[in-house]
């Protein structure tokens, strides 16, 4: 888990899987400061990308987790304006 504040309306996300490495598909979960999903990506893909927009400024949590079980190790960008 991931905890990132948001100072705009609008959150932006990309996780990717470092290729070459175990399984591939990486799937993600964002959360508001009382456990409420806000969004997710489970493309089927190794990266998600996901922007959400009318957000209030706040704590958000980001879950990263590979769909059945996968596992690999990956970068995250975040950002929000």
């Amino acid at each position: 888990w991931y905890k990132v504040s948001v100072t705009g309306s609008t959150l932006n996300l990309d996780a990717i899987f470092t290729p070459g490495n175990g399984e591939f598909d990486l799937d993600v979960e964002i959360l508001d400061s009382i456990g409420n999903l806000v969004g997710s990506g489970t493309s089927g893909s190794p990266n998600e990308s996901v922007v959400l927009s009318g957000l209030t400024s706040g704590d958000y949590y980001i879950r990263i987790y590979g769909w059945n079980d996968a596992h690999n190790s990956y970068s995250l960008k975040v950002s929000s304006n």
